[in-house]
């Protein structure tokens, strides 16, 4: 059984060692650390002894690329698309640019080769690509009422595939093209890492109903280069029963074994109403009951350093946490 956490908000390495021997103690085997655009331009060699003190207390390595570009999840601020907004950014239905990177554009996927290099020379185990996505509704860059992208990259690919100019409206071509250059950004990113000897995980977002699930995910899991398909349903955020997480459980699983793939859930540790602290034992329980064997929790603490996505009772929640996962030791 593998069992992580994801850990942000602290860089002082006094502070990281003490953090990291008691996860190793409670348990834990693995630690993603969040790497934004921030990390990458000031503090990569902070990041490099991060890792290592991971690894000497233990614990496997995952690091995931936070807000870069703002098409990764992630609450971080992207300066890569605040400069590049007129040049490598996604354009809007109305014409308008957006502070969110194309995964069309060079430029961008350039960026994202020196990002990949800084992190595997850092000594990691595994990149997570979190939440990868077009400019869509329910993302923290999303405009209401419109779609993207409409750039000079897209509009060009699109033609060349679909001999015709790209419409003003979201077609089920546009919406088709979407997804197939998002599986090419994908399998290019992961290719790279995987020629490092560095693993790939793909996290999907469980916001589809369990009936889209196979159609909309399918093709993705056909990217040989990725090792473990993961999801997180985050069923107080979706406003959904803790059973939310067991259907989504089976799903992955299922979908993954049939491509000789690992699977991966994530639990929601962030957010969690005052009152509904127990229901964390049921999901972590409905994760491990369906025969996941990876499983990890969004974040360090119940998130207490982040207000924004803090729970409301941190330490019971983080208590409510390590309880079943010293059963799983």
């Amino acid at each position: 059984m593998q069992i992580g956490v994801s850990y942000f908000g602290n860089r002082i390495l006094k502070h990281v060692k003490s953090d990291m021997r008691d996860l190793k103690q409670k348990g834990f085997t693995f630690v993603l650390h969040t790497y934004s655009e921030f990390d990458f331009q000031f503090r990569a060699e902070t990041m490099k002894e991060i890792f290592k003190i991971t690894h000497d207390e233990g614990l496997d390595v995952w690091v995931n690329p936070w807000g870069v570009g703002n098409v990764f999840g992630g609450e971080p601020f992207s300066n890569f698309a605040s400069k590049n907004i007129f040049t490598s950014c996604q354009v809007l239905d109305d014409n308008n640019p957006t502070s969110i990177a194309c995964p069309n554009s060079p430029e961008f996927n350039g960026f994202l080769d020196s990002w990949i290099e800084t992190v595997v020379d850092s000594g990691v185990d595994t990149i997570l690509w979190d939440e990868p996505h077009f400019h869509e509704q329910g993302f923290l860059s999303s405009i209401p009422d419109r779609w993207g992208c409409r750039c000079k990259f897209c509009k060009s690919k699109f033609e060349d595939e679909f001999n015709y100019p790209m419409p003003i409206i979201e077609t089920e071509e546009v919406k088709a093209f979407k997804k197939k250059s998002l599986i090419s950004f994908i399998e290019r990113l992961s290719n790279k890492v995987k020629k490092s000897n560095v693993k790939n995980t793909l996290y999907l977002t469980a916001n589809l109903s369990t009936e889209e699930v196979d159609k909309e995910w399918e093709s993705l899991f056909n990217i040989k280069s990725i090792d473990t398909f993961a999801t997180g349903p985050y069923w107080q955020w979706a406003e959904k029963p803790v059973e939310h997480v067991a259907e989504y459980a089976k799903i992955i699983l299922e979908m993954a074994s049939k491509k000789n793939k690992n699977s991966q859930i994530w639990i929601q540790g962030f957010r969690i109403k005052a009152g509904r602290e127990d229901e964390l034992s049921k999901a972590i329980s409905m994760a491990t009951d369906s025969g996941i064997k990876n499983i990890a929790i969004w974040g360090y603490e119940g998130c207490s350093q982040e207000s924004w996505v803090t729970c409301d009772n941190p330490e019971l929640v983080w208590k409510k946490i390590l309880d079943p996962i010293d059963n799983l030791k």
